[in-house]
C-alpha cells in the first residue's frame, strides 16, 4: 500500500477570467515540476479545497472581482499537502 507522503509546496490560486469566474490552482516545490488544476467557479474551487484539505487556512483567500478583465492572484502561501489531497484536487 502506498504511503500518503506529505509535500511542502507553494500554492498559488489565480482568477483567470472575470467573465466566467474561472480559477486555477498551481502548486510547485522541491524537484517536482509545477502542476495545476482549473475550476469553473469560486464555488467549485472552494468545494474542492474544503473537501480535499479541510484544515487548510483560507483566511487570506481574496475572491474580489477582477479589474479590467486581467487575471489576478487571489491566494499564495507555503503549504503542506498529502499525496491523497493533491490527487483529490486533480494535482497529481
Amino acid at each position: 500500500m502506498p504511503v500518503d507522503e506529505l509535500h511542502a509546496l507553494r500554492m498559488v490560486i489565480q482568477q483567470l477570467s472575470a467573465k466566467n469566474s474561472s480559477y486555477r490552482i498551481v502548486v510547485y516545490g522541491g524537484r517536482d515540476k509545477p502542476r495545476h488544476a482549473e475550476f469553473p467557479s469560486a464555488e467549485a474551487l472552494l468545494g474542492a479545497l474544503c473537501a480535499a484539505a479541510p484544515d487548510l487556512d483560507l483566511s487570506k483567500l481574496s475572491l474580489n472581482p477582477m479589474r479590467e478583465g486581467k487575471g489576478s492572484i487571489v491566494f499564495a502561501e507555503e503549504i503542506a499537502l498529502k499525496t491523497s489531497q493533491l490527487s483529490a484536487l486533480g494535482l497529481r
